[in-house]
């Protein structure tokens, strides 16, 4: 896999990063080695650790533990294996934690038994989960200060932020001298990007924060047929199945034009979106994962890019609903 700039970090990583939160959940210590081992043989260098819920440590343990140790066992196997990747973690906050007295000992002290469990010193990027009821951002970049000035954590990032938050995050960070936020990520899938392209596009474009698409594949929404059983409903629920129809329809025209499966064709269109740095996978075995590097590593033409995005061009306010277009995929074929 060809790496590309992440943002205006020094690191450049690759189209694909591997997320591990279903590491010891629904895949086990062999399946997540064999996973890791064939990542990184075919250039992922970008990991992302299940998140820490820093209420307590009981609960932190419960939740990242399992696939923090199985992380932590493979890099602890070749100490050669932390060289080059970029180990990202995420921290999960709530608000009766960020309302007590010992808020920042207890936001270190998760984020150190996390570093502990993955057997390595420093996070190359530590992801911050917000919420609204979680207070001033600013407390909690004054908290995680002292494990920046001490290399456990390298950068920052921002995660589920709305937009004007990131801006108003490091626009404080600035007047305070406190850590900057570089790095964004949030949902983008070819099934619903509209909060991407009006939230964040712009932002991370004008200010060179590296996104990071989360959930690129919509749980494979669309892979599924309307009525198939294995389609996840949050998911589904997001729009109506007219919507869906039509989006399918296009994906599976260009898919089978370029002789590759619906996943590979998603992924390579939300990979060509300028703005868009990195798709956060999460592979279960080794062949669902070589299913989507190739497709990372597939190029869509312009017109490819049109095509499957046309439906969901934003409409006015009270626009009615877009209809389903199979008219337009027949028209548009060659020949």
């Amino acid at each position: 896999m060809d790496h590309r700039p992440f943002g205006r970090t020094d690191l450049t990583i690759s189209p694909l990063a591997l997320g591990t939160a279903r590491f010891g959940w629904r895949t086990s210590a062999a399946e997540a080695a064999a996973i890791l081992d064939l990542y990184r043989t075919q250039g992922g260098n970008l990991v992302e650790t299940s998140a820490v819920w820093c209420r307590d440590p009981e609960n932190a343990a419960l939740f990242a533990a399992p696939g923090e140790h199985l992380v932590g066992r493979w890099l602890a196997q070749d100490p050669e294996r932390r060289r080059g990747l970029v180990l990202a973690g995420r921290v999960f906050l709530g608000a009766r934690l960020c309302a007590a007295a010992d808020f920042a000992v207890r936001v270190r002290a998760n984020c150190e038994a996390s570093l502990q469990r993955l057997n390595t010193e420093y996070f190359d990027l530590l992801q911050i989960e917000w919420r609204e009821d979680s207070g001033p951002i600013e407390r909690l970049l004054e908290a995680l200060r002292p494990l920046v000035r001490q290399s456990r954590v390298l950068r920052l990032g921002a995660a589920g932020f709305p937009a004007w938050r990131v801006a108003t995050a490091n626009s404080v960070a600035q007047q305070a001298t406190l850590p900057a936020l570089q790095t964004v990520q949030a949902a983008f899938s070819l099934l619903d990007p509209r909060p991407f392209e009006r939230e964040y596009a712009e932002l991370c474009t004008e200010h060179r924060l590296a996104f990071l698409a989360r959930a690129p594949l919509a749980a494979s929404t669309l892979a599924h047929s309307v009525d198939s059983p294995h389609r996840d409903l949050r998911w589904a629920a997001l729009l109506p199945s007219t919507h869906q129809l039509s989006v399918r329809e296009r994906l599976a025209w260009v898919a089978q034009r370029r002789g590759a499966t619906l996943a590979q064709t998603e992924l390579a269109w939300v990979l060509s979106h300028p703005a868009v740095a990195t798709a956060v996978v999460h592979a279960t075995s080794p062949g669902q994962l070589t299913e989507w590097m190739q497709g990372a590593a597939g190029r869509l033409s312009h017109e490819e890019q049109v095509l499957l995005r046309h439906p969901w061009t934003p409409a006015p306010t009270g626009a009615p609903p877009v209809e389903p277009v199979s008219e337009f995929v027949l028209a548009t074929a060659p020949g």
